[in-house]
């Protein structure tokens, strides 16, 4: 967040590779820039993609104390991750048995927390859907995704054989 997001919020490139004007990361906008810490936070934040999110969060410049705030559920997550390799560490019955419960728990933490992060998005999208329409898209972005559309249709053309001249 402070070390990506806010140097390159200037990146009009980065912008775009993170999606600034989808419906989706709109919304996370609106997540994120909300005062305090709401559950939908912590889902976005803890179960949301790593990289986005906080870059995200980087460029528009949100409170990073509450985001760091917001993150500290994830310990609860990483506990049955950080079991499970430990546990494979020793070698024995108890150890092997403490591996797969604690792989079963692994998948159940982060299949549970991807669940619940799309359910509060959905919510959000629901309850808040004129605020989240409400919020304008990044003109530089949009100019610069209409620019890489453009010479993509541009290179496409030029790679068809058909389009060289007969000689070549």
């Amino acid at each position: 967040q402070k070390l990506i997001g806010e140097p390159f919020r200037k990146k009009v490139g980065v912008r775009a590779m993170v999606g600034i004007n989808s419906r989706t990361m709109k919304a996370a906008n609106f997540i994120l820039t909300q005062p305090g810490v709401s559950k939908a936070k912590v889902m976005l934040l803890c179960f949301g993609p790593d990289w986005p999110t906080s870059v995200l969060a980087g460029l528009l410049g949100a409170n990073c104390c509450q985001c760091v705030l917001a993150l500290s559920p994830m310990l609860l997550c990483t506990t049955p991750a950080t079991l499970m390799g430990a546990s494979k560490t020793k070698t024995g019955t108890l150890y092997d048995t403490l591996f797969q419960v604690m792989t079963i728990m692994t998948l159940l933490t982060q299949a549970g927390g991807m669940a619940l992060m799309a359910y509060c998005l959905q919510q959000v999208y629901v309850k808040d859907k004129e605020a989240i329409e409400a919020i304008p898209d990044d003109q530089e972005v949009a100019e610069y995704d209409a620019k890489q559309k453009r010479f993509g249709e541009a290179a496409g053309k030029v790679k068809h054989f058909s389009a060289l001249p007969g000689p070549m």
